[in-house]
Order: C-alpha cells, then sequence, then structure tokens
C-alpha cells in the first residue's frame, strides 16, 4: 500500500500477520514430513509485492545468483528491458529521471522496516512462545538463510524459538538491519539470548548487520540518528563464545 492512500497503516496489520502465521503453518507441517537426505536451505524472505512499485523501486527481492539464471518472477527482467529514467520516473512517489529527489518519510520507512508478526495476538509473549512450540519439527533444514533483502525485521526471540524446530541446523546466514537507537539496547539483548541458544552442532555462521544511513530516520521521540554502531561487549563476549566451534569459511556465493 502507498503512504499516501492510509497515513495511519504503519506496519503490517492483522490481515499481513495471520498471512504469515498460516504460511509458517503450512511450511513447517509440509517439511516436518521430510526426511534428513543431505543439506537443505530455508531461504525466507517477507515482503510486500508493492515494496518496489513506489518509493522504494530499487529494492530487490530474488535470491543472490548469477544474472539470467533466476525466476522470471524476479525484476531482474523488468530493468533489463527499461532504462532507470523510465523506470524510476514518478515524481508522485520522490522519483524523477531515474534519482530520488525527496527524502523519505519516517512512516514510509515504518512500513519497509517493520517488525515480522507472526501469530496473532503478539502482544501475549506467552500466547506466542506456545504458538512456536506448537509448530513440529523439522529434520530436513540444515541451513537457514535471512538475508538483508528482507528489510522487514525479524525479532531475535522469534527466531531463538524457530531455531529451536530445526534439531540438524548446522548453517546460519543472518543479514539484520540495525534497529532504531531507542530500541537497540533491547535488541542487542535478545540477540545474546539467540547466540547463546544456537545448537551445539551449528558449523557455520555468517553474520552481517546493515546501517544504512539513508534509512536512519528516528521513529522515536524524532532523535537525532546515532551515525556509528555502539559497543556492547556482553554480546561481543556472546558472539565470540558462539563462534569457537565454528569452521572457517572462505570466499563463496549465495
Amino acid at each position: 500500500m502507498c503512504i499516501g492512500e492510509d497515513d495511519t497503516i504503519w506496519g503490517m496489520n492483522d490481515i499481513d500477520s495471520a498471512f504469515v502465521t498460516q504460511s509458517f503453518e503450512d511450511l513447517f507441517s509440509t517439511l516436518s514430513r521430510w526426511e534428513l537426505d543431505g543439506d537443505l536451505v530455508l531461504d525466507i524472505s517477507i515482503y510486500s509485492p508493492s515494496d518496489s512499485d513506489h518509493w522504494f523501486k530499487y529494492l530487490e527481492f530474488g535470491p543472490d545468483i548469477p544474472y539470467g539464471r533466476s525466476s522470471p518472477s524476479f525484476r531482474h527482467s523488468e530493468v533489463s528491458t527499461q532504462s532507470l529514467t523510465d523506470l524510476y520516473d514518478d515524481p508522485a512517489h520522490g522519483w524523477r529521471a531515474g534519482r530520488r529527489e525527496t527524502a523519505l518519510k519516517s512512516q514510509v520507512i515504518n512500513r519497509v522496516f517493520d517488525e515480522i508478526e507472526c501469530p496473532v495476538p503478539c502482544e501475549d509473549e506467552e500466547l506466542e512462545k506456545k504458538w512456536w512450540q506448537r509448530l513440529p519439527l523439522v529434520p530436513a533444514i540444515t541451513g537457514v538463510y535471512l538475508r538483508q533483502q528482507t528489510r522487514r525485521r525479524w525479532k531475535p526471540t522469534d527466531l531463538t524459538r524457530m531455531f529451536a524446530r530445526f534439531p540438524n541446523l548446522n548453517e546460519l546466514w543472518y543479514e539484520p538491519w540495525k534497529d532504531e537507537p531507542l530500541m537497540q539496547s533491547f535488541t542487542d539483548k535478545d540477540h545474546e539470548t539467540l547466540f547463546g541458544s544456537l545448537h551445539k552442532n551449528l558449523r557455520t555462521m555468517i553474520l552481517f548487520e546493515n546501517f544504512n544511513q539513508d534509512y536512519e530516520i528516528p521513529k522515536s521521540w524524532h532523535l537525532e540518528a546515532i551515525r556509528a554502531r555502539m559497543g556492547n561487549t556482553a554480546l561481543a563476549r556472546k558472539l565470540a563464545k558462539t563462534s569457537q566451534d565454528l569452521q572457517p569459511v572462505g570466499p563463496r556465493c549465495k
């Protein structure tokens, strides 16, 4: 949905959350019947098709694979047949002749970077915990990719519960976006729990936090955006401890 259509909608609504919830239940139900047979990676991306239709026209949601080998549904084919000037000429959404002319509104950023809400109602932490616990175990999954192409933010507590359903998880590719300044300390604390909960058989973990300053419009109290990542000693120690038994990773492509 375009920001101009309804300024009161800031992110995922109940319909979106219900859709995500049902999708996860169906996915886990299906995969739980698969047997472990080599490596099987679950690459999860949650987005709205309209994200790249209005303010964020440059967003790509396909996997990082060589050009020409992607699905026709991805936007590579559109970009290759249209010039950037034609594709990104939309003054109503801040684009003219292939360039963005106006700064993004905080409501626009909030929608694309909103938290991913799964069970409804998510306000009840205990119900949310029980919902994850009801999902079946999926022994066939050996790897999970959560790439930065998904701007919407996973709650580390949800990831902790999700990964617990994958008893054979040995590879994790995690690329979160930096949280807003007021929430970063809470998110870091939840990440401590996440990293401390990872399976002992985890062998590979690739971690990258993106803090693109173009998106650092604060959502709370109109605070000045923090331009540098504030260090967190406790989180660094937890991450170092988790990494002790991991295998070194050489150059590779996703």
